[in-house]
């Protein structure tokens, strides 16, 4: 019925599911991201609580940024000079060294908290080497010279003095921005201390797993690439997997990894990881959807390579910029791969296709959005999307790899069915030349004279004469036959009848290929001591000591001989070569 259907009411309807799995999951991405209220990560915890979206702030510059402050801003400076702003609040970062920024904010505490309870403040996101102070008390330092990597965007609980008293307070900020790479401040939890705890530390726990359960997510799944890029020669796999490495890599730097480097080496190494991973996974892309164009791959990885050594020649003020212009320039170029996977897909639909397609579609739209969040357009949330949808990645390469298990194992179920067949008609074509053979014996006794059923290798002797005949007379080589009947007890086990038979095949075939003869001789007698096989051909000879080569054929030939018990003798005749068995006249063991 399948085959019935037009082909491009599939296609389109194929485009519509990806189009439609593509919203889904940016939808459902958007919503996870969204939750930005205590009460949605303290759910069952009693308390009241307000979200804190405005602020005074002032920009204090660099000459100060490596200094701590033992008081905070007197509140008519604040005044003065501070800028009313909405939090989330974006942070320029285009400075060449740290610097300094204020935020002052009221506290009303009647309006928060009814009675006496002790009050919390949940700071979701905000810069590095953060001091706190309510009413002109420090409740949060940080230490001089010291970059805080370990508390940067992370959220963070301050608790309030539980003896305030009612009314209004002030709540100052001081946040050290590093260079080139400023978050800001996003809103402010404040209301009771439990659920405002609560709230704060499940969503550092909960932005944890997410971010760790992706990374292991994604790592295992790089392992496995890097495995099936060893063993198969897999380039696709090695793309995933060096993908995999940088985003691990990139992850680790995020959350702090290497924060005892310097300030600045640790910023550069941040950038330099950002957006690394992009190439190796549009070169992916294109290997997976049947595209490969080692041209566009190469010119991939030297632009690449060029920006990161522009990166490194670059002041930090000019960092943001830098990182800015290489994600336009990925996304810039990221439909053309999205395009390349869905022209695969519709000609090849499979589960690893589709959700390639939603994953590079999910990415490519949250991508934008975290570049309009770093470019200030839009404000900062509480995770970033881009990184959220790795793991898309990770399950189609998954579903990838089930899929070339699955048609594996089939190909083999299949060569295993053929193989069964084959070996089925070469039975019955055996059994139909057996029959043959003994048809002709009964019409022609003359060819078999000497010859009866209890002579079974002179019957096999006939039956190589008759195969390696036609191929001397194609090659121009004459044959001159001559073979005695042999004892009845000779070779009586089929094992050493079938040895017998390849040393034979494997003479009559160097001489074939090697010889260059233009005429052959077969002796097969019997005296009082052996049984004597002989092929002598008049072609160009072998070298002395020939069985000290190294040819597969002569050492296989030599080691047939020693399982019939029999001597071998290869040797040159002048012209031609001489290969020569013996067989002594006892054969009880045979």
């Amino acid at each position: 019925m399948r085959d019935n259907w037009p082909r491009w009411p599939r296609n389109f309807s194929l485009m519509l599911g990806l189009v439609a799995l593509t919203v889904f999951a940016c939808a459902a991405l958007f919503e996870v991201n969204s939750n930005t209220s205590p009460r949605d990560y303290a759910e069952g915890v009693p308390g009241n609580y307000v979200v804190l979206r405005s602020a005074r702030w002032l920009d204090l510059g660099t000459e100060s940024a490596d200094a701590p402050s033992l008081s905070p801003l007197p509140a008519a400076v604040m005044e003065a000079r501070g800028v009313s702003v909405v939090l989330p609040h974006h942070l320029p970062k285009d400075q060449a060294r740290a610097s300094i920024s204020w935020y002052s904010m009221s506290l009303s505490l009647p309006a928060v908290v009814p009675g006496t309870p002790a009050a919390g403040v949940c700071v979701p996101r905000w810069s590095s080497s953060a001091s706190v102070w309510l009413d002109g008390k420090q409740l949060v330092a940080s230490a001089a010279g010291v970059h805080g990597m370990h508390d940067w965007s992370r959220p963070q609980y301050i608790g309030l003095p539980p003896e305030l008293a009612l009314g209004t307070h002030r709540l100052d900020l001081r946040l050290r921005a590093m260079p080139a790479l400023a978050p800001g401040l996003s809103e402010i939890w404040f209301g009771d201390g439990p659920l405002v705890r609560r709230a704060c530390a499940a969503l550092s726990e909960t932005r944890e797993q997410r971010i760790l359960g992706s990374g292991f997510l994604i790592a295992v799944m790089g392992l496995a690439g890097l495995a099936v890029a060893l063993l198969l020669r897999d380039v696709s796999a090695a793309c995933f997997a060096a993908m995999a490495l940088l985003w691990v890599t990139q992850l680790a730097v995020a959350r702090g990894v290497g924060a005892s480097l310097p300030e600045q080496t640790w910023t550069l190494l941040f950038f330099a990881t950002r957006t690394a991973f992009a190439v190796p996974m549009l070169m992916f892309c294109l290997r997976f959807s049947k595209s490969a164009r080692p041209r566009l791959e190469r010119l991939m990885l030297l632009a690449y390579g060029t920006a990161i050594a522009v990166l490194l020649l670059l002041p930090a003020q000019y960092w943001s910029r830098w990182l800015t212009s290489v994600a336009v320039f990925l996304l810039l170029s990221m439909p053309y791969f999205l395009m390349l996977l869905v022209r695969h897909a519709l000609r090849r639909p499979s589960l690893s296709a589709a959700l390639l397609v939603v994953a590079i579609g999910v990415i490519l739209v949250s991508s934008v959005l975290d570049l309009l969040r770093w470019m200030g357009i839009v404000p900062f949330s509480n995770a970033s999307l881009s990184i959220m949808t790795m793991p898309l990645l990770s399950l189609a390469f998954g579903a990838l790899l089930v899929e070339r298990l699955v048609a594996l194992t089939r190909r083999e179920m299949n060569a295993a069915k053929v193989l069964r067949m084959t070996v089925a008609q070469q039975a019955a074509q055996i059994a139909a030349s057996v029959a043959a053979s003994k048809a002709q014996e009964v019409r022609d006794p003359l060819s078999h004279a000497g010859r009866s059923d209890d002579d079974p290798v002179s019957t096999l002797l006939e039956s190589l004469r008759g195969s390696i005949a036609p191929v001397l007379a194609a090659q121009g080589i004459t044959l001159d036959w001559q073979a005695s009947a042999l004892p009845a007890d000779f070779l009586p086990g089929d094992a050493a009848r079938l040895h017998l038979l390849r040393l034979l095949q494997e003479t009559f075939t160097n001489i074939v290929k090697h010889a260059h003869a233009s005429a052959v001789r077969f002796r097969a007698h019997v005296d009082a001591e052996a049984i004597w096989i002989d092929v002598v051909d008049d072609g160009c000879g072998i070298p002395a000591a020939p069985l000290t080569r190294s040819g597969l054929g002569l050492v296989s030939m030599r080691q047939r001989a020693e399982q019939l018990g029999a001597t071998l003798d290869i040797a040159g005749c002048a012209p031609g070569t001489r290969v020569g068995l013996r067989f002594a006249r006892r054969f009880d063991d045979m």
